[in-house]
């Protein structure tokens, strides 16, 4: 059987009509004003947010670390229903993944997509301590997470050297990580390529500083 193509995929979804989707550069805005508040210790509470989260259509897909510290809706600030959320330890990209981010592009028509890692990730670790130290992870089904992201890490250690401040260096491969990932949404997924080239969705990179609350956005990935 024929597979469909992404533009009949995308018409079989009935996703939200263009009129009534926010711009992904007001998503962004909305993403770092509520990034503004989080780190002021200055979070909004909505009263009725129960009743937002019927019909809320989500301004932004997020793709994130599954790291208990680092929640997306609370460190945008977001609301019910605000935000689309994918999360998978060392924000990585695999068939499941991609198809949840396709699923929520398609049926709620955000068209903003962050891709989001953290100061100390532990699965950036994990990935350089089996590289550098010969520390393999702990099972099967862990390796199956390192391997996506040894490629970020060799490409680091190779450049900066295996020696580097080991803190330092888990910042470079969790750069490299989420540029990985992004480039990895664009080249395995017909669908986002079509709603890049034709519908308006833009993949950005952040990362978010633990020790701050601040999140940095990459715009020009």
């Amino acid at each position: 059987m024929m597979n469909k193509s992404a533009h009949a995929v995308k018409e079989d979804h009935h996703s939200m009509p263009n009129s009534t989707r926010m711009p992904p550069a007001q998503a962004l805005e909305r993403l770092k004003a509520g990034n503004a508040r989080f780190a002021a210790n200055a979070r909004q509470v909505d009263p009725h947010a129960f009743d937002h989260a019927v019909d809320e259509k989500p301004i932004a897909l997020i793709l994130g670390c599954c790291d208990h510290r680092v929640p997306p809706d609370i460190l945008f600030d977001a609301g019910l229903g605000n935000l689309f959320s994918i999360r998978v330890a060392g924000n990585i990209v695999t068939p499941t993944q991609l198809g949840s981010i396709e699923f929520g592009a398609l049926t709620f028509g955000p068209r903003l997509l962050v891709v989001i890692g953290h100061q100390r990730c532990g699965a950036i670790q994990a990935t350089l301590r089996d590289l550098i130290d010969n520390q393999p992870p702990g099972s099967d089904h862990l390796k199956a997470i390192v391997d996506r992201m040894s490629p970020a890490c060799k490409a680091c250690c190779e450049e900066h050297g295996v020696d580097t401040d080991f803190d330092e260096l888990t910042y470079a491969v969790t750069i490299n990580n989420i540029k990985n990932s992004i480039a990895q949404l664009k080249s395995e997924s017909e669908i986002l390529r079509d709603l890049i080239d034709n519908d308006g969705l833009v993949i950005i990179g952040a990362y978010y500083n633990m020790d701050s609350g601040v999140v940095e956005f990459f715009e020009d990935e």
